[in-house]
Protein backbone atom coordinates (compact mmCIF):
# COMPACT_ATOMS: atom_id res chain seq x y z
CA UNK A 1 0.00 0.00 0.00
CA UNK A 2 1.61 3.15 -1.00
CA UNK A 3 1.68 6.21 1.36
CA UNK A 4 -1.04 8.22 -0.53
CA UNK A 5 -3.27 4.75 0.08
CA UNK A 6 -1.66 4.34 3.82
CA UNK A 7 -2.85 8.32 4.56
CA UNK A 8 -6.54 8.11 2.90
CA UNK A 9 -6.56 4.72 5.08
CA UNK A 10 -5.65 6.17 7.97
CA UNK A 11 -8.45 9.17 7.54
CA UNK A 12 -10.76 6.59 6.85
CA UNK A 13 -10.29 4.98 10.07
CA UNK A 14 -9.86 8.35 12.28
CA UNK A 15 -13.35 8.80 10.33
CA UNK A 16 -15.14 5.69 11.12
CA UNK A 17 -13.70 5.72 15.33
CA UNK A 18 -15.72 9.35 15.40
CA UNK A 19 -18.46 7.94 13.79
CA UNK A 20 -18.80 4.75 16.23
CA UNK A 21 -17.92 7.52 19.38
CA UNK A 22 -21.64 9.35 18.25
CA UNK A 23 -23.39 11.72 21.13
CA UNK A 24 -27.06 11.74 21.24
CA UNK A 25 -29.90 9.24 20.28
CA UNK A 26 -29.07 6.89 17.08
CA UNK A 27 -30.33 3.22 16.54
CA UNK A 28 -27.59 0.46 16.65
CA UNK A 29 -27.28 -2.90 14.30
CA UNK A 30 -24.83 -5.56 14.79
CA UNK A 31 -21.00 -5.22 14.04
CA UNK A 32 -20.70 -6.12 10.10
CA UNK A 33 -17.66 -8.23 11.15
CA UNK A 34 -20.48 -10.14 13.45
CA UNK A 35 -17.87 -9.83 16.34
CA UNK A 36 -21.02 -9.36 18.79
CA UNK A 37 -20.73 -5.91 19.88
CA UNK A 38 -22.97 -3.16 18.64
CA UNK A 39 -22.52 -0.59 15.71
CA UNK A 40 -23.40 2.20 14.25
CA UNK A 41 -25.40 1.98 10.71
CA UNK A 42 -24.81 -1.64 10.56
CA UNK A 43 -20.71 -0.93 9.94
CA UNK A 44 -17.53 -2.17 11.60
CA UNK A 45 -17.96 -1.67 15.58
CA UNK A 46 -15.46 1.03 17.44
CA UNK A 47 -13.54 -2.09 18.84
CA UNK A 48 -12.90 -3.57 15.28
CA UNK A 49 -12.31 -0.10 13.94
CA UNK A 50 -9.56 0.15 16.51
CA UNK A 51 -8.24 -2.99 15.19
CA UNK A 52 -7.99 -1.79 11.84
CA UNK A 53 -6.16 1.56 13.04
CA UNK A 54 -3.42 -0.60 15.28
CA UNK A 55 -2.39 -2.62 12.16
CA UNK A 56 -1.60 1.12 10.25
CA UNK A 57 0.03 2.63 13.52
CA UNK A 58 0.58 0.17 16.22
CA UNK A 59 -1.94 -0.89 18.94
CA UNK A 60 -0.89 2.31 21.89
CA UNK A 61 -1.34 4.75 19.17
CA UNK A 62 -5.06 3.08 17.90
CA UNK A 63 -5.73 2.58 21.56
CA UNK A 64 -4.73 6.44 22.83
CA UNK A 65 -7.02 7.98 19.98
CA UNK A 66 -9.66 6.03 20.41
CA UNK A 67 -9.68 6.75 24.18
CA UNK A 68 -9.45 10.01 23.60
CA UNK A 69 -12.46 10.15 21.14
CA UNK A 70 -14.38 8.81 24.05
CA UNK A 71 -12.74 11.45 26.16
CA UNK A 72 -13.90 14.39 23.98
CA UNK A 73 -17.30 13.03 23.86
CA UNK A 74 -17.54 12.71 27.66
CA UNK A 75 -16.59 16.15 27.93
CA UNK A 76 -18.86 17.46 25.19
CA UNK A 77 -21.64 15.71 27.54
CA UNK A 78 -20.68 17.27 30.46
CA UNK A 79 -20.62 20.82 29.20
CA UNK A 80 -24.19 19.69 27.40
CA UNK A 81 -25.50 18.59 30.97
CA UNK A 82 -24.04 21.89 32.52
CA UNK A 83 -25.54 24.48 30.62
CA UNK A 84 -28.98 22.54 31.19
CA UNK A 85 -28.60 22.64 34.89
Amino acid sequence: MGLKSKQQRLEQLKSDLWYQNFRGVTTMSGCFNKCGNGARGGRECADCVEKELAELVGADLAKLYHYDIVRIRDTESAMDAAIES
